[in-house]
C-alpha cells in the first residue's frame, strides 16, 4: 500500500485525538475508494502532500471520474457501480441464491453488496443517478461493505422493495390522473371477478351482518371515494392518497358492496308485497281495457273494412311469429 495512516491523516488535515468525526470518516473514505480504484496517491504521493494540491472537492470529482470509466462524469448510474464492483472488488458469486432454512425468505441476502442495493441503500430511486455530493456517502457504504466482507452479487433482493407495487401503478410518476383512476384501476377492481371471494364472505356472516346494517356499506361512486379522502376535484392523485384509498377498495371487494348480483338482489328486496300485488293487478286491468277495445269493431263485422282489418292482423301475427324466432337465432 502506497498511503499509510499518516499519509492519509495530512492529505484531511483533520484532527483524530478526539476520534474520527462521522464527516471526517466520509471524507477519508473517498480517499481510500480513490487510492484503491487509481492508485493516485502512489509514486509521487509524499509530492502531493507537501504540495497540498488536492482538496476533497477534487479528490470527489476524480474519484467519480474513475469510477465512470474516466470520462469528464458529473454524478454515477447504477451500471457504473455495477462495473465498479464486478472490476474491483470480485467477480460475481451466485453460489448463494439466498436459500435459508426458515420458513419466510429475507428480502435482502446477508453479507451481500450489489449497484442495484447501494443505490437503494443511498436513498436514490431507480433510474436516478448519485451526485457528487453523495460521492462521500458512496465511499463510506463502500467501506463498510469492504470491512465487513460482503460477497458482490449481481442482485442482492430476494424480493421486491415494498414501494415496487405502488411504483409500478404510478408507472415511476410522483401522481396519476384522476380519469386513469376512475377508468382504469376503479374499473377493474369493480369489475373483475375473483373466485373464492364468497367463501370469504361466507366464513364471517357474523360480521357480514353486523356491517350490512350500517347505510355506508355500499358501492360509492368513484367521485364520492375521492371526496371522502379530501381529494380535490381535477387534481391528480399522489401516491399517499392512493393508500388512503386502497383499504375502502378491499373493503368494497371483500363485502362484495360493489358485485352486480347483490345489486340486483338489494332492488329486488326494495319491492315490497303490496307494491307486487299492486302492479299485477293494474297490469290485468290494463289487458282487459285493450281487450274491450274490439267491441269497438262490431258494427264494422257485416262490412269489407272489417275483413280487411282482419286480414292486416293475421299478417302481424303470423309475421311476429316468424320473426321473432329468426331474431333471437341470429346472435347464436
Amino acid at each position: 500500500m502506497c498511503l499509510n495512516v499518516s499519509e492519509l491523516i495530512k492529505i484531511l488535515n483533520i484532527n483524530v485525538t478526539d476520534g474520527v468525526k462521522q464527516e471526517d470518516f466520509i471524507n477519508m473514505a473517498t480517499v481510500l475508494l480513490l487510492h484503491v480504484f487509481s492508485g493516485e496517491f502512489c509514486n509521487g504521493s509524499k509530492d502531493v502532500i507537501s504540495k497540498g494540491n488536492f482538496t476533497i472537492e477534487d479528490i470527489r470529482a476524480e474519484l467519480v471520474n474513475s469510477i465512470a470509466g474516466g470520462t469528464e462524469s458529473i454524478d454515477i448510474d447504477e451500471a457504473d457501480l455495477e462495473g465498479l464492483l464486478k472490476k474491483y472488488l470480485e467477480q460475481y458469486s451466485e453460489t448463494d441464491h439466498g436459500h435459508t432454512d426458515e420458513h419466510r425468505v429475507k428480502p435482502i441476502k446477508e453479507n451481500c453488496v450489489s449497484s442495484d442495493l447501494l443505490m437503494e441503500q443511498l436513498g436514490v430511486r431507480h433510474g436516478h443517478h448519485v451526485v457528487k455530493d453523495d460521492v462521500g456517502n458512496l465511499s463510506a457504504l463502500l467501506v463498510y461493505h469492504i470491512v465487513a466482507g460482503s460477497k458482490v452479487a449481481e442482485r442482492c433482493r430476494n424480493l421486491p422493495m415494498p414501494s415496487y407495487f405502488i411504483d409500478e401503478l404510478f408507472q415511476d410518476a410522483e401522481t396519476m390522473s384522476e380519469d386513469y383512476f376512475l377508468t382504469t384501476i376503479l374499473g377493474f377492481l369493480r369489475t373483475t371477478v375473483t373466485s373464492g371471494t364468497t367463501g370469504v364472505n361466507d366464513g364471517h356472516n357474523h360480521k357480514r351482518r353486523r356491517r350490512e346494517a350500517l347505510e355506508w356499506n355500499r358501492c360509492f361512486l368513484g367521485e364520492e371515494l375521492l371526496s371522502i379522502f379530501s381529494i380535490p376535484d381535477g387534481k391528480n392523485i399522489t401516491k399517499a392518497n392512493f393508500a388512503s384509498i386502497c383499504p375502502a377498495l378491499v373493503q368494497e371487494k371483500l363485502m362484495g358492496s360493489c358485485d352486480s348480483s347483490k345489486k340486483v338482489q338489494e332492488e329486488q328486496k326494495t319491492v315490497t308485497d303490496a307494491q307486487r300485488y299492486g302492479y299485477s293487478t293494474v297490469a290485468v286491468v290494463l289487458v282487459c281495457l285493450c281487450s274491450l277495445l274490439g267491441a269497438v269493431f262490431l258494427p264494422f263485422a257485416k262490412r269489407s273494412i272489417f275483413q280487411i282489418l282482419m286480414e292486416v292482423f293475421k299478417g302481424l301475427a303470423v309475421g311476429t311469429l316468424v320473426t321473432d324466432p329468426i331474431i333471437h337465432l341470429i346472435p347464436e
